[in-house]
């Protein structure tokens, strides 16, 4: 260690790569909402513990910002990251204690939420934690509205798969590195995997009415014992998409249910039915080739109805069944029809009768 630095100061953080590192350099600690710093200058800064800043903070330089695991940092009025200044966010872990920093646009209507302020931005690069910019049509990350510049935003892989952030905006300026972007994102609310094909939530985290999550095909969506995920808004998964973990607080996970209604192999429709329900659909409907001849009673569906506890699919099964046509005989003075055969015959069906005639009547 370098003369003078205390070891009991250092404060470990993941770095881009998902490694722990460990921060002897001097920094700024954000511990107290009463004497917060609001002028972030080059180095490193650490938020411990709950505080709020009412007013709007600005970046200058290259500044590193670690959330500290339990760590609430809200800046009530925005973060100001403009051209040319680079601002970072790391975590101290994934687990259900992961820090979070809230940005809000509460007064600056023309300012990003994180980001430029009446202006253009700089670059922005979120690690780790659970990041929220907050400010209606503001509340977005990078450039503000009408900014010649959207800054740069980027975020990181962990050893290839997802990292560990978790980021609501309202809208992200810079998208032109969105192929790289990693973690569990949400653009005016609606969320996706981005960086890879699984990710694992370990931290708690609450979902408005107005937010929808969605799991694609090939990806899993993860719930780590331990962690509450109250979710007022939806979480779907579509076919192909997969689920791991329980009942959570709130409305529940959603699949994506197929229906072959005619059976032909191929998906006609699809619902989505929430964790634990069967789901239901009116009876398929498939047309005959010979409608004179037969028709096709739907009979069930194939599997049958379970619980949805993952995406299914379900064909619709039907039996053949030969359409009969009603034989009925004349009934006429000075004669009598005598007909032994069936009430109602198959389309086709070749029919004798007998006619006997009264007294006095003659056929002609």
């Amino acid at each position: 260690l370098g003369e003078g630095i205390d070891p009991s100061s250092a404060v470990s953080y993941m770095d881009e790569t998902g490694a722990v590192k460990v921060l002897f350099a001097p920094y700024t600690l954000i511990n107290s909402s009463e004497s917060a710093p609001t002028g972030w200058s080059n180095g490193w800064y650490v938020a411990e513990g709950s505080v709020t800043i009412s007013d709007r903070v600005t970046v200058n330089g290259s500044v590193n910002l670690i959330l500290k695991d339990g760590a609430k940092l809200i800046a009530e009025q925005g973060i100001t990251v403009s051209e040319g200044n680079s601002f970072a966010v790391y975590a101290q872990s994934t687990g259900d204690n992961m820090g979070w920093l809230q940005a809000t646009n509460a007064k600056l209507t023309d300012s990003a939420a994180l980001g430029g302020e009446m202006g253009s931005a700089g670059s922005i690069t979120i690690t780790g934690g659970v990041v929220t910019a907050v400010g209606g049509r503001n509340a977005r990350i990078g450039g503000s509205e009408d900014a010649d510049d959207a800054g740069k935003f980027s975020t990181s892989k962990m050893n290839g798969d997802p990292g560990n952030a978790v980021i609501f905006a309202g809208s992200i300026t810079d998208t032109s590195d969105k192929d790289n972007w990693s973690g569990l994102i949400f653009l005016n609310n609606t969320g996706s995997i981005y960086g890879g094909n699984s990710y694992t939530l370990n931290n708690d985290i609450d979902l408005s009415w107005n937010q929808t999550l969605t799991i694609e095909d090939g990806e899993t969506f993860t719930v780590a014992g331990g962690v509450t995920l109250n979710n007022e808004g939806h979480i779907m998964i579509r076919t192909g998409g997969s689920y791991i973990g329980g009942l959570i607080e709130g409305n529940q996970v959603e699949f994506e249910i197929q229906w072959d209604i005619d059976g032909d192999g191929s998906t006609n429709e699809s619902t989505f039915v929430a964790y634990g329900q069967i789901p239901s659909h009116a009876d398929g409907v498939k047309n005959s080739t010979e409608p004179e001849k037969y028709i096709n009673v739907f009979d069930r569906w194939e599997p049958a109805l379970v619980e949805a506890t993952q995406p299914a699919c379900y064909s619709a099964q039907f039996t053949p069944t030969e359409v009969l046509y009603k034989v009925t005989m004349p009934a006429e003075a000075g004669c009598k029809v005598q007909y032994a055969g069936s009430s109602a015959v198959p389309y086709e069906t070749k029919i004798t009768f007998t006619v006997e005639l009264a007294d006095g009547y003659r056929k002609t």
